[in-house]
This record gives C-alpha cells, structure tokens and sequence, in this order.
C-alpha cells in the first residue's frame, strides 16, 4: 500500500483549538469525519455522549472531497500528544 502524504500542514484556527483542547485534557482524541454535503455540525449530537465516554471529540472541517479525509486524518493524528 502507498504511503499517503498530507496536501497542506495546516489547520484552521477552529480545529487548532480542537487538537489543544483533547491534548490538554489527556484524553484519547477520537476524530469524527462527517459525509459529503454535510458540515462538522452534523455531528453535534454525537460529541457529547463521546466526551461524557471519556473521549476528546473532535470534528475537522471536510471541504475539498475526499482525498482529504486521509490527509485530515494525518495531520490530526500528527498533533495529537
């Protein structure tokens, strides 16, 4: 299988603080990709019950297709301590 490189290192401020929040709060960060034509929003509900589990919920915003699943993927894990 094909190594998969990051497009872009970068992050938006919004998921930034997302990554700085689950780091602080030494909590196992789970990433929650939403669908195509939906937005991070979608999941709202679900982030709650994740961190009422012990999990630090983080929701990345998708905006490109979905190469950049894979690439958001990476580089949230790459931030995460």
């Amino acid at each position: 299988m094909a190594a998969i490189t990051p497009q872009s290192a970068t992050i938006t401020s919004r998921e930034a603080e997302q990554v700085e929040r689950a780091n602080a709060s030494g909590k196992t960060p789970v990433v929650l990709i939403h669908g195509l034509w939906l937005l991070p929003s979608s999941w709202d509900r679900w982030t709650e019950p994740f961190e009422e589990a012990g999990y630090a919920a983080v929701t990345p915003i998708i905006d490109s297709g979905w190469r950049e699943v894979a690439d958001t993927a990476l580089r949230f894990v790459r931030r995460f301590t």
